[in-house]
């Protein structure tokens, strides 16, 4: 996510999880790494990656991945401890999760058009971003 490829974390900032949907290729790459950064016991995951499809969309199959950040995510705090990204935002080899300060996720907000997942800390918010209106589902 071009908007989120920043390094360390600065003191006083709120930093987010940012997943792009449209980067989201399916790989499960996060979520599976996720899983083994953590040790996650059977039927947990810090990171899930949802299928959505196939459908149709004018005479083609298409298939989406929606990347998601579950109650188990802790944001990395043992990395973030350390000035590290989390792991997902680190592994990711389509460049899809970034982690982001509130005001930079603002200002990329504005840039975009698409739709995004977003955590900070235990609060998640699925955005619809067309031209500057925004739609916040919790």
């Amino acid at each position: 996510m071009q908007c989120g490829k920043g390094g360390g974390l600065k003191d006083g900032e709120t930093n987010g999880l940012v997943a792009s949907l449209k980067l989201c290729m399916g790989c499960f790459v996060c979520e599976v790494a996720c899983k083994q950064e953590h040790n996650l016991p059977k039927g947990k995951k810090g990171i899930k990656v949802v299928t959505l499809g196939p459908y149709e969309i004018k005479g083609k199959l298409s298939m989406d991945f929606v990347p998601l950040a579950t109650e188990e995510c802790d944001l990395c705090a043992d990395r973030m401890a350390d000035s590290e990204r989390p792991f997902c935002a680190q592994i990711c080899p389509a460049q899809g999760w970034g982690f982001i300060t509130m005001k930079k996720f603002w200002v990329c907000c504005e840039k975009m058009s698409a739709s995004i997942f977003a955590r900070w800390k235990h609060e998640v918010a699925h955005l619809m971003l067309q031209k500057n209106a925004f739609q916040t589902q919790a």
